[in-house]
């Protein structure tokens, strides 16, 4: 899990991961861009980028904060 705080008006570059990764939005809102697709998420939005999809965020006229948790898979029988 991460808490990412992050400063009005701040750019996220498009990129993939090969994780998962789900989210919501704690403070403020951003644009995040998912597979080609834009929303606008506020307090209480989720998200979920599939593994292998590409996207970005944009923070909106205020700070923002995110909580964003992936889950890096394992092998069969690997301990969690």
């Amino acid at each position: 899990m991460l808490i990412r705080d992050l400063d009005a008006r701040t750019v996220v570059e498009t990129h993939k991961h090969d994780d998962e990764h789900i989210g919501i939005v704690t403070r403020g809102s951003v644009a995040m861009v998912i597979s080609g697709e834009q929303r606008i998420l506020t307090v209480g939005d989720t998200y979920v980028v599939p593994p292998g999809a590409s996207h970005g965020t944009r923070v909106l006229e205020q700070a923002a904060q995110v909580v964003d948790v992936s889950r890096v898979p394992r092998e069969r029988g690997e301990a969690c």
